[in-house]
């Protein structure tokens, strides 16, 4: 089965090491990339076939592993607000009535123009609802972080 195309962004892509048949390459990519299928696709491309036998993640948006913390030593000074999570997305405050939608999982109307990019933070207040996609005019919440 032939996975569907799709358009990724590649920031950069750097050669690390080259010892035959083996390549270590350095990646920063956009949300939804998949370096595994960038490893099929090259190896395709030259004839040979490609896999990844490893892949470590360095960064995630603005969190980094170098300053991780590990599940047994996380204290209460390492939990950080859920909104830096979502620092880099489009932002969109809610009102009272859209708010108690949102936090039971129903859609919301979207904002034709502030909503044109996906996904969408829903905020209320400094609050962070949920993280929603644009479905035709309607905002669909797809992870509700709140319960109240």
């Amino acid at each position: 089965m032939e996975p569907a195309a799709r358009r990724v962004e590649i920031e950069s892509l750097e050669l690390v090491q080259y010892a035959a048949p083996d390549v270590t390459f350095r990646a920063t990519v956009g949300g939804g990339t998949y370096l595994r299928s960038l490893a099929r696709d090259v190896g395709a491309a030259l004839g040979c076939g490609g896999h990844l036998v490893s892949l470590r993640r360095t960064a995630v948006g603005p969190f980094r592993l170098d300053a991780a913390v590990a599940p047994d030593a996380v204290t209460l000074e390492h939990v950080r607000d859920p909104a830096a999570l979502v620092a880099d997305l489009m932002r969109r405050e809610v009102t009272l009535t859209e708010r108690d939608a949102v936090v039971h999982g129903r859609p919301i109307a979207r904002d034709p123009t502030a909503d044109s990019r996906e996904p969408v933070a829903l905020f209320s207040g400094s609050e962070l609802l949920a993280v929603a996609e644009v479905e035709g005019e309607q905002l669909k919440p797809r992870v509700v972080v709140t319960d109240a």
